[in-house]
């Protein structure tokens, strides 16, 4: 199964073959009612509100994929952005979906050197392991399903165990062999030769959220001992990267957006702390690009720093970008200046070629996993690895 736009049909046989083989195509489509409307006298925001479901709709296939027009495949990063989208949609419909996704992702093995490896990441991406911890914890928070959560027990363990091994003096250790994604921006991404300082920092703070989300998974399920332990793990982390991240001479946690985003919406950052990062950093036009999908929590980092308004407006100008360019879905990218472009298109494409830091990511994504498109090669374990690989 795969989503395209436009296809190009061309008979190798002449005019007349098309007139008698004809063509015929099946839409797979998971028709959800939606249970609640957003309603506002703002229609741009209404439009911007229908596309972002339809979006996360067209990924809501036997899971949740990201997307279909290209990976066609679960990412539990993307997945708790989608998720709470299509939650908010379409409600408890969504809860076998989610659980279909999560129990996949657990199931994919790493490729490493060729060969598949076990008791790696996450979709080998060490802070997805904390995000799939945190999809769970929405999952049972909106569904309340102990049964559910009991299920996922071990796994969740496990996953936590590997996390553990990854934390030097309280900080997410940056392992120069490790693929570490963070956003699709300079300095986010690290991959092997490229060294990414930022991405390691919200790391860290995704790890603080999934072990806090942990030691409450750990007492809803009667576990206090570990609900305890991950408690402790978690206030460890808060302490050393505020230690480690925190800027006292400007009162921010850098000078980049995403990483002051997450440091909020994360609760690594006080609320004494909110002024600063919000008039230095947030208000201010990012130094480097953001995607939409970290948009996300640039969002809600103003929304906790008491600017709703300014966050609509953020809106406003970002996704309403991308519908004033044509867009009949959201994108996942979306480079300063390629919304307003005469062409689109071209804009993305020299934005990708004249983006030396993505050029090598992609190159490295080619290479691990022998797929054009993808990120870091995880595949579905089975009886026949060889044949799945």
């Amino acid at each position: 199964m795969t989503a395209f736009r436009y296809a190009q049909v061309v008979y190798l046989d002449g005019a007349d073959a098309a007139k008698s083989l004809g063509i015929q195509a099946d839409e797979v489509f998971r028709n959800l009612p939606v249970v609640k409307q957003y309603q506002d006298p703002d229609a741009l925001l209404v439009q911007i509100w229908q596309t972002s479901v339809y979006t996360a709709q067209l990924g809501m296939q036997t899971e949740f994929w990201d997307a279909p027009k290209r990976d066609r495949a679960p990412y539990s990063a993307d997945l708790y952005v989608s998720a709470r989208t299509a939650r908010a949609a379409f409600g408890s419909a969504t809860d076998p979906i989610v659980k279909y996704t999560l129990e996949d992702l657990v199931k994919r093995v790493c490729i490493v050197n060729g060969r598949p490896t076990t008791g790696q990441d996450i979709n080998c991406i060490p802070s997805f392991n904390a995000w799939w911890i945190l999809d769970l914890g929405d999952l049972y928070r909106s569904s309340g399903d102990a049964t559910y959560l009991a299920s996922q027990r071990e796994n969740l363990k496990a996953i936590l165990d590997r996390m553990q091994t990854q934390l030097r003096n309280g900080v997410f250790a940056d392992d120069p062999s490790t693929f570490l994604f963070a956003d699709w921006s300079p300095g986010m991404v690290h991959f092997a030769g490229q060294t990414a300082p930022e991405a390691a920092k919200i790391a860290t703070m995704i790890y603080y959220m999934g072990f806090q989300e942990a030691a409450f998974l750990f007492n809803q399920m009667g576990d206090d001992s570990s609900a305890a332990n991950y408690a402790a793990t978690a206030a460890a982390i808060k302490m050393a990267a505020s230690a480690a991240y925190f800027d006292s001479a400007t009162g921010t946690f850098g000078d980049r957006m995403q990483t002051n985003a997450m440091a909020v919406f994360s609760g690594i950052a006080d609320a004494s702390q909110y002024d600063a990062i919000f008039t230095q950093i947030l208000s201010q036009p990012p130094s480097e690009e953001i995607t939409p999908y970290f948009y996300y929590f640039v969002l809600e980092a103003m929304e906790i720093t008491g600017h709703r308004s300014e966050a609509v407006n953020l809106m406003r100008q970002v996704w309403g970008g991308m519908l004033n360019a044509g867009a009949t879905t959201f994108w996942e990218i979306d480079p300063p200046g390629c919304a307003s472009a005469t062409d689109v298109g071209q804009c993305l494409i020299e934005d990708s070629t004249n983006y030396p830091a993505r050029a090598r990511a992609t190159s490295f994504r080619w290479r691990m996993a022998g797929r054009p498109g993808l990120r870091p090669s995880c595949w579905r374990a089975s009886r026949d690895v060889s044949a799945e690989q």
